[in-house]
């Protein structure tokens, strides 16, 4: 009697089978990557004759409600201008300026004013233009990933802003939250870390909070005060992260902001539609490794 040998289905072959079926579908592991930074060069603070100077970014037609008066942003069109004035990635943002009195804190011809500090580099800054007023931002920017790959936040994923302002600037953790757009929604942060120097920073996002968010249309909203019930790890289809500065002010003056450096490390999956002849293959395979087995008296 002829003793067929059964081979043993362990750890390995379910490996080397997975790895097979990955391979002829032509799915790619997830890795780790920078997917937005931001590097600016300016070495301090600005102010409203130099940007008017040098000239501002493009923005929209605004929208005035009372006090308040909103550039509202664009999914697809950014604020920055063209080379050579500007050389950094494109900024994505809606902008809102909140004064005190009609007639003496709210200009309603210079509102915000935005632009790069310096011809032909990455500068970015904000002005809210009136004493005791207040300014609130949407500033985002979109993934560097190429067509196919998606955008994912795990414990491996950080993001980070360092800014530059006027020293009684009133902010804190809670003046300043990042915000991600996934699947088409909006969400916003809990409160981030804060260091001195402008700093904050989320270590691991996807541990990080997150409620939903909406910033289209005017008036901006306030930072929600509840509702951060997502996890930034259910966020697998990121297409745009940024932050989100609501109402800053000063006491005696307007406020200015420069953008230094935000950074966003995420994990990015390419998973290339496969097309008829690599389907044909892996069916193929599935087929003729279950007669194989049927025939061997593997199963």
């Amino acid at each position: 009697m002829k003793i067929i040998d059964r081979p043993a289905y362990g750890i390995l072959s379910i490996v080397a089978l997975a790895l097979a079926v990955l391979t002829l579908s032509g799915i790619e592991p997830a890795v780790a990557a920078t997917v937005i930074h931001y590097d600016g060069d300016e070495t301090d603070y600005v102010n409203e004759t130099r940007l008017n100077l040098h000239g501002g970014f493009v923005l929209p037609s605004p929208v005035t409600n009372g006090l308040v008066r909103t550039w509202e942003y664009s999914d697809t069109v950014p604020i920055t201008p063209p080379s050579p004035a500007y050389t950094g990635p494109a900024l994505y943002a809606a902008l809102q300026m909140t004064g005190v009195s009609a007639t003496t804190n709210f200009n309603p011809n210079s509102g915000i004013l935005t632009g790069p500090l310096t011809p032909g580099h990455s500068s970015f800054a904000l002005v809210s233009g009136a004493v005791g007023g207040a300014f609130t931002a949407l500033v985002f920017l979109k993934p560097n990933v190429e067509s196919g790959q998606t955008v994912s936040f795990d414990s491996t994923s950080s993001i980070s802003l360092k800014g530059m302002g006027v020293a009684d600037n009133r902010w804190t953790d809670e003046s300043i939250r990042f915000v991600v757009q996934n699947g088409g929604r909006w969400y916003i942060s809990a409160a981030p870390t804060f260091a001195s120097g402008f700093v904050w920073s989320l270590s691991d996002a996807g541990s990080a909070r997150f409620a939903l968010f909406d910033p289209t249309g005017a008036v901006l909203p306030e930072i929600p005060g509840s509702g951060y019930d997502h996890e930034g790890a259910s966020f697998k289809n990121i297409t745009a992260v940024g932050f989100y500065a609501a109402s800053l002010t000063r006491a005696n003056n307007a406020v200015y902001f420069t953008l230094k450096d935000f950074t966003v490390e995420s994990t990015v999956t390419a998973i290339p539609e496969a097309d008829a002849g690599a389907g044909a293959t892996i069916e193929n395979f599935w087929i003729g490794s279950r007669r194989m087995a049927l025939k061997q008296g593997w199963e």
